[in-house]
């Protein structure tokens, strides 16, 4: 009789899985015979499998053997794994140490393809009045969003900007590529970017780049707060603090 986890699988994903894992295991490129012998599994099911996977980059078909291997995708997931492992070791001291003084919450973002993913969140004293914030946010009209593609040539930017139509999710959220050069180019010269209610209404978010060894930004910094209590303690002050903080995390010594 199967237990509760294991009614939990699906049969066609488990199998496909244990396509990859053999690939991993294996001391050289299999072929779809290969695969399915070791397996015991179907050459037609094998066949799509590894079809599906190579079509995101997962596994690689040398033409010449028709034989398989991992793909390049493996490498850039491996780095992103490593990269955000490591940088939440780094930056969540200072994350809390300022989430404690502000009471409200601090957030660690890396863009993920034309999103921003947030590996990280501490919540203040005060932000327990805020409902949750979004793992992935859009690029344009977040604050970490602005930072990360600020480090972008402006070629890159405008090509990213234009490339569909940009909705407004409030009547603050830019939407032409004029004016969001302009906001980039003020990220740029200050080195801090403000989501001023573009996002969500009530809402105002402030972030600061996150360098490595060589001074790239490779992620951001950025703390969430209603308008309304934002103004009351002042906006100012602390955006001062998010720089500060993001000063002292980028005088560690990151590797990435």
């Amino acid at each position: 009789m199967k237990n509760e986890a294991d009614l939990n699988i699906i049969s066609m994903v488990d199998r496909a899985i244990k396509v990859v894992l053999t690939l991993h295991d294996a001391q050289n490129s299999l072929g779809v015979t290969e695969l399915s012998n070791e397996l015991g599994l179907p050459k037609a099911m094998v066949f799509r499998a590894l079809y599906t996977f190579a079509k995101y980059g997962l596994v690689e078909k040398d033409k010449l053997t028709e034989k398989y291997s991992l793909g390049p995708k493996f490498i850039e997931i491996g780095e992103k794994i490593k990269r955000q492992n490591s940088l939440n070791k780094i930056v969540l001291p200072f994350m809390r140490q300022l989430a404690g003084e502000i009471g409200e919450s601090v957030s660690l973002g890396i863009k993920n393809d034309h999103q921003v993913l947030i590996l990280e969140s501490v919540e203040g004293e005060s932000s327990v009045l805020v409902a949750k914030l979004s793992p992935v946010a859009p690029i344009y009209c977040s604050s970490i969003g602005k930072v990360l593609i600020s480090a972008d040539h402006e070629t890159d930017i405008k090509e990213y900007f234009e490339s569909e139509k940009r909705m407004p999710r409030t009547v603050n959220t830019i939407v032409d590529v004029e004016h969001f050069m302009a906001e980039i180019k003020s990220v740029k010269e200050n080195g801090i970017a403000f989501d001023d209610e573009e996002y969500e209404y009530g809402l105002t978010c402030m972030g600061v780049p996150i360098f490595n060894h060589k001074r790239e930004i490779i992620g951001g910094v950025s703390v969430s707060a209603p308008t309304s209590r934002l103004n009351i303690k002042g906006k100012e002050n602390i955006a001062q603090k998010l720089k500060e903080t993001g000063n002292l995390i980028n005088r560690q010594p990151i590797f990435l």
